[in-house]
């Protein structure tokens, strides 16, 4: 009966002392996600949410090992840390419920920087394409002849004529106008749709996890 009650004692240890090894490592984690802070930085808290969602296992199982056989074996200092444990368990739950409304308005700034980012590239695209524009305008007939004999060469267009060219390359920048709208548009919605999938995996993730911290300390009253 001694054997069999020392080998309990001692199983236990193990599972706990694995335990508080997971919650150190998660520590050491955060200290690495969270250095240098970029607060103020839109695209920096969406990821790191992303991080404390996709990583939760550690802590959780950590925490779950140290409340294993609940107050049996437990000498005065570690019960005055289990006490801790149990009321960081909460305050957890709380983080990462936080965590949801603060995904959502980062998710809004990421969204609106990237709309300025593809808007300052189709802008610059445009420009390009109407300061050719209007150096074709612009053109005499040497220069739309130069022109002609170039785009020859290089088998663009099959064009004989510099009236022709004159028709013909105002419509294919019109063309170009057209194709840089739809990829400025698709890339707009490739990447909302991209934002909103992340912001609904991590934010359901978030909640299930606070939940999951919220059950632990209620269902550890007896170290508190």
């Amino acid at each position: 009966m001694m054997q069999a009650k020392d080998g309990q004692v001692w199983t236990t240890y193990y599972v706990r002392l694995i335990g508080y090894v997971f919650l150190i490592l998660t520590v050491l984690d955060l200290a690495e996600t969270f250095y240098p802070p970029s607060i103020k930085e839109p695209t920096w808290l969406l990821p790191v949410m992303g991080l404390l969602v996709e990583r939760a296992f550690a802590p959780l199982i950590g925490v779950v090992l140290i409340f294993w056989g609940a107050a049996e074996f437990r000498g005065p200092w570690e019960r005055q840390i289990v006490r801790i444990i149990s009321w960081l368990t909460l305050l957890v739950s709380l983080l990462y419920l936080l965590l949801i409304p603060l995904g959502i308005s980062s998710g809004i700034r990421i969204d609106k920087k990237n709309n300025e980012q593809v808007m300052a590239q189709y802008r610059q695209g445009t420009a390009q394409i109407n300061q050719v524009r209007n150096q074709v305008n612009l053109a005499t007939d040497k220069d739309m002849k130069d022109l002609l004999e170039t785009l020859k060469k290089q088998g663009q267009f099959q064009i004989n004529s510099v009236d022709e060219l004159r028709t013909k390359l105002p419509e294919q920048l019109d063309k170009s106008l057209e194709v840089l709208a739809n990829q400025a548009l698709n890339q707009k919605k490739q990447q909302r749709n991209k934002l909103i999938k992340n912001i609904t995996k991590w934010g359901i993730g978030a909640l299930v996890i606070a939940m999951a911290f919220l059950l632990s300390w209620r269902a550890t009253k007896w170290a508190r």
